[in-house]
């Protein structure tokens, strides 16, 4: 009896030393697996005025988000040239508003698009209806995303939040959000987003976020104060000169250090694990 005893106690231990193996090795591997993933590198682009245009970057992996005015075109253009960029896999219209997709027509002239991201608005303006044409005759996939979608980039996976209703009274509320994730490291750029699209947005477990693309520019609209403190950012930025007192306060009460791009670039370093702010080389 004591032998059977002393057989099943060491059989126990064994068992609870191999299920300790398995978590220390699970453990060593997700943190070798973002030990290696390759830097992704972060553009919020400066614009002249209130505009949006950020360029995500991973070791020929590109993804635009938003175009800026179609005033900010000529040096957009410049700026991905310099840093080589020939084609973007994936190009994302956050809102149809040209402070975000005036500068698209641009971009599809001047390099290669794999699919076009858009938001699922019904209403088309000329600009719009020219961007749909040009992807037509360029043999560029659209996508409209009606619901929550998760897209596949090398080490990079970024997550596509579309309005949750079909109709609005403000065309800011059909904007898209999009979450790049990098490892551990976390990026929301949250489009246009005014009146219920803050409040859908408010609605979504929000966790760690390394840095949040303030919606609308920096305006103060309803909410976004809970937004900012929600994802308790690392960095937050606007496109703005300034952003309104209220996104002020709720970056200080979060401790997220605030940037504006109406002066210059700002761009970010990830390596999986931290966010770095980093200054850009060249005039941009």
């Amino acid at each position: 009896m004591l032998k059977k005893g002393l057989i099943r106690i060491a059989a126990i231990f064994l068992f609870i030393a191999i299920i300790f193996g398995i978590y220390l090795l699970i453990n060593e591997i997700k943190s070798r697996s973002i030990t290696e993933l390759t830097p992704v590198y972060t553009y919020c682009l400066r614009t002249f005025n209130d505009a949006d245009c950020s360029l995500i970057v991973q070791s020929g992996t590109n993804i635009l988000i938003d175009t800026g005015e179609e005033q900010d075109a000529e040096r957009i253009v410049e700026f991905l040239k310099r840093r080589k960029i020939e084609t973007f896999q994936y190009l994302i219209l956050s809102s149809s508003n040209k402070e975000h997709a005036g500068g698209a027509l641009a971009i599809l002239d001047n390099f290669k698009v794999d699919k076009i991201i858009l938001p699922n608005y019904s209403e088309q303006d000329e600009l719009m209806k020219e961007i749909n044409q040009k992807c037509q005759e360029r043999n560029i996939e659209v996508l409209t995303p009606e619901r929550i979608q998760k897209f596949e980039a090398r080490e990079l996976n970024f997550i596509v939040f579309p309005p949750m209703e079909k109709a609005y009274e403000l065309n800011n509320d059909y904007s898209l959000a999009v979450l790049i994730n990098h490892g551990n490291i976390k990026e929301l750029f949250a489009g246009d987003a005014q009146g219920k699209r803050i409040d859908e947005l408010l609605a979504i477990n929000w966790k760690n976020i390394d840095m949040i693309k303030v919606p609308d520019h920096g305006r103060y609209n309803k909410g976004v104060d809970k937004l900012i403190k929600k994802c308790s950012s690392k960095f937050a930025v606007v496109t703005s000169d300034t952003a309104d007192k209220v996104i002020w306060d709720a970056c200080a009460e979060s401790q997220a250090l605030l940037l504006t791009t109406l002066g210059s670039t700002k761009a970010f370093v990830s390596d999986g694990k931290d966010l770095k702010l980093f200054k850009t080389s060249g005039e941009y």
